[in-house]
């Protein structure tokens, strides 16, 4: 019986993260966001709702801490840090990061840098980057933008970027 055991947390792990990443990814289906003339490519309510499930985690592991023996408030600790720590970035990531576009330029803001708006004609190239899931967008003077797949609007913003003749690396 212990031997089952051992493989059912992985075969349940095997089946079902490619089902809740392809649920957020066509989450992120949507089109940008259209406010006052710029389109808005934002993380969608199912980005962050999943966000927020992990903060819940780490809330109730908060109230456990209250709630246990002594010696196992280290224990219960330790699942707040690795909790909190994973989940921080996720709401950073979700709740403050958007990219905006209108005729003139980019705007990009972000919880990881501060708010920048670029020119078109600064842009040189894009790319994807397969292993990060993203689009890496290249300017001659303010870095780069990164654009998230999951990201509702992604496809436009490329298709603008295409049509603006701005060619892929």
């Amino acid at each position: 019986m212990n031997d089952l055991a051992n493989y059912i947390a992985p075969a349940l792990t095997a089946i079902t993260v490619p089902l809740v990443l392809s649920w957020l990814l066509r989450s992120a289906g949507s089109q940008a966001k259209m406010k006052a003339g710029v389109a808005w490519l934002e993380y969608g309510a199912a980005m962050k709702g999943f966000a927020l499930f992990f903060v819940a985690i780490v809330a109730g592991l908060c109230v456990v801490w209250f709630n246990v023996a002594t010696k196992d408030k280290r224990a219960v600790l330790s699942l707040i840090l690795l909790f909190g720590g994973l989940t921080f970035p996720l709401v950073i990531e979700f709740f403050l990061v958007r990219i905006g576009f209108d005729r003139e330029r980019i705007y990009c803001h972000s919880g990881w840098r501060k708010k920048r708006a670029i020119d078109w004609k600064e842009v040189e190239s894009f790319r994807f980057s397969p292993s990060m899931q993203w689009w890496v967008i290249r300017t001659n003077k303010r870095g780069k933008i990164r654009a998230s797949v999951y990201l509702s609007g992604v496809r436009e913003f490329i298709g603008e970027l295409q049509t603006r003749g701005i060619q892929s690396a």
